[in-house]
């Protein structure tokens, strides 16, 4: 096993961690997994060009190095990720849209309708 193999490993681990900043839990598991598949397949090229392994001359390095990304990623993140809840926590702590400073905190159709106020009485005296 050479370096690359092992960088590529390495990424894998973390891959899960990665993605659960990225994917949102609403999303359907067919736009997820698609978005996984595509994520690691990236990372597994940019771990062979950062060892200096990307070449059409050194497919099967490349290839290597790109299942080892996507096998590591699944294997970590069905033993270790999932099981912990960790990938889940990472995900629910990120918002998945950004909201104003000064917005309330419900939807509009969700906010609790204002309490009646009594009209004013002209003062008697």
């Amino acid at each position: 096993m050479d370096n690359a193999q092992q960088f590529s490993l390495l990424v894998g681990a973390f891959m899960p961690f990665i993605l659960a900043i990225i994917l949102r839990e609403h999303w359907s598991e067919t736009r997820k997994s698609i978005l996984a598949f595509a994520a690691c397949v990236a990372a597994g090229l940019a771990g062979a060009y950062v060892t200096s392994q990307l070449s059409f001359a050194n497919t099967e390095q490349v290839t290597t190095d790109v299942l080892l990304v996507l096998g590591m990623a699944y294997g970590t993140y069905r033993e270790f990720w999932k099981p912990t809840g960790i990938a889940s926590a990472v995900n629910l702590t990120i918002p998945y849209k950004i909201v104003p400073k000064n917005a309330p905190s419900l939807p509009a159709d969700l906010m609790p309708e204002p309490a009646p106020v009594a009209p004013e009485t002209p003062p008697t005296s």
